[in-house]
């Protein structure tokens, strides 16, 4: 997991290739995209643009994948996570849907809880259990972007 700032990425001379990435959809005003699935480079990268509400962590799920990176970018609201400092092996985990790169859980040990504000982003790796979309104090209005980017492309 990778804690950082649109700010921040920005001004780096050298940014990585997923930095880069991550700016290069940030010139397209992803505010702008649809909501739901926008494709950038096929099934290497695309958008998931979400208009939502955020929810109580009882009433949320951790998610988990193993063959794309998740980059969450908060476009305006703020959103809390929770999640675990450990990976595992997804071929581990119960219920693994491979088709659709998730499972879901209720219950997951040892999660860490931290807020994202606007332009703010948290990067999860495969193997990595994350629970977003989580009210700071009271449920509101999110607007956010995750960007997936197929690990094993980038």
């Amino acid at each position: 997991m990778i804690l950082t700032t649109i700010p921040t990425i920005t001004a780096k001379s050298t940014p990585s290739a997923l930095e880069r990435i991550i700016l290069d959809v940030m010139s397209l005003d992803p505010m702008q995209f649809a909501t739901g699935i926008n494709v950038i480079d096929g099934e290497n990268v695309f958008v998931n643009r979400i208009s939502s509400t955020t929810k109580l962590l009882d009433d949320a799920l951790s998610e988990i994948h193993g063959r794309y990176i998740d980059v969450h970018i908060v476009l305006a609201g703020q959103e809390m996570y929770a999640a675990p400092l450990a990976t595992v092996d997804v071929g581990n985990v119960l219920n693994f849907d491979a088709d659709n790169d998730a499972a879901l859980q209720s219950v997951i040990a040892n999660e860490q809880v931290f807020t994202l504000y606007e332009y703010q982003c948290v990067t999860f790796f495969p193997g990595e259990w994350h629970r977003p979309m989580l009210c700071v104090e009271t449920s509101s209005a999110i607007e956010k972007i995750v960007i997936k980017v197929k690990a094993d492309w980038l």
